[in-house]
C-alpha cells in the first residue's frame, strides 16, 4: 500500500513540476514531504500511530499550503488535512485500542487517497480544462461549457 501511494505522490510532483506551476508543484511537494516525514518516523520508532506527530505535521502542512496564494484545489487539500487533524485528535482522545486503531488506520487511508484524488483532479483540470490545457484547443462553444464545469454542451 505504501509503494503505490509514494509512486502516485511522486508522479503528481513530477507532472506539476513539468507544468511549471509553482502553487501546484509546491502543494505536491508538501504532500510528498508530509508523507515521507510520517513514514520515516514510523519506520524509525516502530510506533504504528504516532498520532501527535501526525497531527503536528498535518497541521503544519496545511499551513504551508495556506501560506501560498491558494486556489480552490488547494483548499480541497487543506480541508482534507483538517479532517485528518480531527481524526488524529479523536484517536488521541480514544482508548487507542484495537477498534480505535482499526478505524483510525482506515480514516487515514481514505483521507490520504482523497488528497491524491484532489491533487490529481487539479492536475487533470490543468492539463485538459485549464486555460492552457487541451481544452483550450477545443472550439469556443465547448470551451465555455468545459470551463464552467458543465458536463453537457
Amino acid at each position: 500500500m505504501m509503494l503505490p501511494f509514494f509512486a502516485a505522490l511522486l508522479a503528481l510532483l513530477i507532472v506539476a513540476m513539468v507544468r511549471s506551476e509553482g502553487r501546484m508543484a509546491g502543494t505536491a511537494a508538501i504532500l510528498l514531504a508530509n508523507w515521507v516525514i510520517e513514514v520515516a518516523v514510523i519506520q524509525l520508532t516502530g510506533e504504528q500511530f504516532p498520532w501527535m506527530l501526525f497531527l503536528t505535521v498535518d497541521y503544519l502542512s496545511a499551513l504551508g499550503i495556506l501560506a501560498m496564494s491558494y486556489t480552490r484545489w488547494q483548499l480541497a487539500v487543506i480541508a482534507i488535512y483538517a479532517l485528518q487533524v480531527i481524526c488524529h485528535a479523536g484517536y488521541g482522545l480514544s482508548d487507542q485500542g484495537a477498534w480505535a486503531s482499526y478505524h483510525y488506520w482506515w480514516a487515514l487511508t481514505y483521507t490520504g487517497w482523497g488528497q491524491l484524488v484532489a491533487m490529481g483532479g487539479w492536475i487533470a483540470y490543468a492539463l485538459v480544462g485549464g486555460p492552457d490545457g487541451a481544452g483550450s484547443r477545443l472550439p469556443s462553444y465547448f470551451r465555455r461549457h468545459l470551463t464552467r464545469g458543465e458536463t453537457r454542451p
